[in-house]
């Protein structure tokens, strides 16, 4: 791919799987390094990749890019070059490899992110789990870099961010997630719904940034023509437990591409946040500000025909009703109106404070 005159450089192995770089003596070695996303290798794969190569000190030959040796040479996409005439510290080559990250949608492997003046944007040992498929937004004057919208280019990466407004310079929003599965779960869930997606993202905001767009598409969580907006949230924690959340944010859904977009959406740093994928069905459809709901037939402590109940479960919140002291609780019937369970009211119920 990239090298210097007499078989010196990062170029296809002999079977074509891989490039790589220190198959023969003279390869960046005596000297030189390679990384690749970040890390301390020769190997990868014919995938994107941002790939660091300091050649040994004493070799002074011509630069090659592109393919140099005998046949082995690159059959691929190469979106960006940039040669220094020195070596880089480990720092400098830090900056450049997080603006290529960010400009590209390419994670770099469990590392810092680092703006141009040193800031970190994403710092690695805030993420130990959400650092799959880490992509950003930003500006960064120095670097000539001003990116709006992204996605990762990782093939199970859903999510495509955007900035509803223009950034200052030095203002990121930077996100990763933990590789879970885009599944539901029907535990930990917030009021109101009964699933979420097992996937969590997090997310990093550098300076006082625009609020910006999620969008979310619904075909690789195996939800086809989607109907209900009000199924669909995004909710955001400080933490990983979303029973409880701080944040709630509705989404608008494209019914022709199943696609849910969230606008208008602030975070905090470091916030987690995944998204409900069914709305809890209540009578007329709407849960968001409904705190009370007792119905015949569920819930109760008893379903014996005549029996006393002593609770009664609320099927919203957890509101749950206990009978006032010195009353006699409502008594159990297995049929009432219309064919439907019933409890005769006999004393005075009131919610749990």
């Amino acid at each position: 791919m990239v090298g210097f005159e007499n078989d010196i450089g990062i170029r296809a192995n002999y079977n074509g799987s891989n490039w790589s770089g220190d198959s023969n003596s003279g390869d960046w070695k005596n000297g030189g390094t390679s990384h690749i996303n970040g890390t301390s290798t020769t190997a990868h794969n014919y995938k994107w990749h941002i790939v660091y190569q300091k050649r040994g000190s004493i070799y002074s030959n011509f630069f090659y890019a592109g393919g140099y040796y005998y046949n082995r040479s690159f059959s691929g996409d190469i979106a960006e070059i940039i040669v220094y005439n020195d070596a880089l510290s480990s720092t400098e080559q830090r900056k450049i490899e997080s603006y290529l990250a960010i400009k590209y949608g390419i994670s770099l492997n469990k590392a810092d992110y680092i703006a141009s003046d040193g800031t970190v944007i994403w710092d690695k040992s805030s993420h130990a789990d959400p650092s799959n498929d880490i992509a950003g937004i930003g500006r960064d004057d120095a670097s000539n870099l001003n990116q709006v919208k992204s996605k990762s280019i990782n093939s199970d990466a859903v999510l495509t961010i955007e900035a509803m407004n223009a950034f200052d310079d030095k203002e990121f929003v930077v996100w990763g997630n933990d590789d879970v599965a885009l599944s539901a779960r029907s535990n930990d869930v917030p009021t109101n719904f009964t699933e979420r997606l097992s996937r969590i993202w997090q997310i990093d905001i550098t300076g006082s940034t625009p609020p910006i767009s999620i969008k979310l598409p619904l075909a690789p969580l195996g939800i086809t023509n989607a109907s209900n907006a009000g199924d669909y949230r995004l909710i955001a924690n400080d933490s990983y437990n979303f029973s409880s959340t701080t944040y709630s944010r509705p989404g608008s859904l494209n019914a022709t591409n199943d696609t849910l977009t969230f606008s208008n959406v602030y975070f905090s740093d470091n916030e987690y946040f995944t998204f409900t994928t069914q709305a809890l069905s209540v009578p007329g459809g709407n849960s968001e500000y409904m705190e009370f709901l007792l119905t015949a037939g569920a819930g109760t402590n008893t379903t014996t025909e005549g029996a006393e109940i002593s609770t009664w479960t609320d099927q919203v919140n957890s509101n749950n009703a206990i009978i006032k002291s010195g009353t006699a609780g409502p008594l159990y019937r297995s049929e009432g109106i219309n064919l439907i369970l019933l409890s005769i009211l006999q004393a005075v119920i009131k919610p749990l404070e």
